[in-house]
């Protein structure tokens, strides 16, 4: 449900590119080949420019120089769990369009794992970003990816693919939530109900997350200290002061995870990997002036069903 109400705002939200796409949609169990006759806007695009042709982002300066055996074995595990339903679900919800956890078999098993960095690393693999369509497509699919993964983890009081202008109220709107082919109720839901994305999140952020969403923006020292117990999750946003002084025309946004020990990495698309550990001149952290860092607790797992 949207409300009618708009309010102002960001400044710095991009100038919207309006292009007809054809898709894909997976409905009741059917693959429907549908022209949506609404046009999505740049706001759907997380890391993009506001051109028709978007500049490629640039690599980043330093990789991982080895591999993380334990961390590799737990993502590994999330993939195995997937039935084939969540593999077409990745490959063929469009970008702008959530994913559906709830009534998700797969999902609840990941949700209901105790241990807070193995649920982590189960629900990197079951998303597998550097594989399925969704994140692999012509379009940059940082936002969509790191709302994806922060959203199976937590849920959806506290993070959404969009914002209500008039409350700030995060939200989402999957495959059957509203009627995708009509243009007039794609613009009427992208007036009042935005998307979150590189460019608009830090301002949600400090609007609306660390005042009623419970996120914490931290300091790269808290961020250290917190991840390493395992109990946060986040997301490393593009400063919006920085895109605006430097004109920088896309954002970034990376999801912050523990990893299968006592330490911390970088899960994202566009750049499209499952984990890295961060460098000391690493592309995000090593830049703090240029990225902000908000975490969010991670409840405990859900029961298991002691029914027979």
């Amino acid at each position: 449900m949207v409300d009618n109400f708009v309010s102002e705002t960001p400044p710095h939200l991009p100038t919207r590119v309006r292009e007809p796409i054809l898709k894909q949609l997976l409905h009741n169990g059917k693959v429907q080949s549908l022209i949506v006759a609404g046009f999505l806007g740049l706001s759907l695009m997380a890391c993009t420019s506001h051109h028709a042709q978007q500049p490629p982002e640039p690599v980043p300066a330093v990789e991982p120089t080895h591999k993380d055996t334990r961390t590799d074995k737990l993502i590994e595990a999330g993939r195995a769990i997937r039935v084939q339903d969540d593999i077409n679900m990745l490959d063929t919800t469009p970008l702008g369009i959530d994913l559906k956890y709830s009534d998700n078999s797969t999902v609840l098993k990941i949700r209901q794992i105790q241990n807070t960095r193995e649920r982590i690393l189960a629900a990197i693999g079951f998303l597998d970003v550097e594989t399925r369509k969704r994140y692999n497509g012509d379009t940059y699919a940082c936002n969509n990816y790191a709302l994806d993964l922060v959203r199976l983890i937590i849920g959806n009081s506290d993070i959404g693919s969009r914002y209500n202008t008039f409350t700030g109220e995060p939200g989402v709107l999957g495959l059957n939530d509203t009627d995708w082919s009509s243009a007039q109720n794609i613009a009427r839901i992208d007036k009042t109900n935005p998307y979150l994305h590189g460019n608009n999140l830090d301002w949600w952020m400090k609007q609306y997350g660390t005042t009623g969403h419970n996120w914490r923006k931290v300091t790269q020292h808290d961020l250290d200290l917190l991840m390493k117990t395992g109990n946060y999750i986040g997301l490393a946003v593009n400063d919006e002061d920085y895109l605006r002084t430097n004109g920088v025309q896309f954002g970034h946004v990376a999801v912050i995870v523990p990893d299968g020990g006592q330490s911390w990495g970088l899960s994202q698309a566009t750049r499209n990997v499952s984990f890295r550990q961060p460098q000391i001149d690493d592309p995000i952290v090593g830049k703090p002036q240029q990225y902000n860092f908000y975490l969010h607790p991670i409840s405990p797992a859900l029961p298991t069903s002691t029914e027979p």
